[in-house]
């Protein structure tokens, strides 16, 4: 099989007859396969870091959204509940359902909420070594993302 990469997309493509419209295409070396393999596994990557690191959190039975916006919420929170001395307030759990949310249950979650952010930030890294040093291809596409 043939591939040539798009000048103008820079897209690899799998050809499978030839002909003169792709007279103006350019030749692409197995280096540029394996660089292609690589961009797309990033991708893959970079979308399971972003599902794992603002998956939802259970504690107490009752499970809380971790968005990046849940965790800035939270952060307001637990500094409003400090600065007033107040012990609790009303926080809406991942169904929306309002809870009771202590200031030890805050701080609580807030450190699970780093806990997991900080997990999908070094299981990302230890990824992105492993797909730098392959040499082909095939082992590119070995590499199975599973934060």
């Amino acid at each position: 099989m043939a591939y040539k990469k798009d000048p103008i997309t820079n897209q690899i493509i799998e050809l499978d007859f030839f002909g003169s419209e792709f007279d103006n295409w350019l030749e692409v070396s197995d280096q540029d396969l394996l660089q292609e393999a690589k961009d797309k596994k990033l991708i893959e990557l970079l979308e399971a870091r972003k599902v794992f690191q603002y998956k939802n959190i259970t504690l107490n039975g009752v499970t809380y959204i971790a968005t990046q916006t849940a965790c800035t919420n939270l952060d307001g929170a637990i500094s409003v509940l400090t600065d007033n001395n107040l012990t609790e307030c009303n926080w809406l759990d991942a169904n929306g359902n309002a809870s009771i949310l202590t200031l030890a249950l805050a701080k609580q979650l807030r450190t699970a909420m780093f806990m997991q952010q900080s997990s999908a930030y070094m299981q990302e890294s230890a990824f992105r070594a492993t797909i730098a040093d392959c040499a082909t291809v095939e082992e590119v596409n070995a590499i199975s993302i599973e934060l």
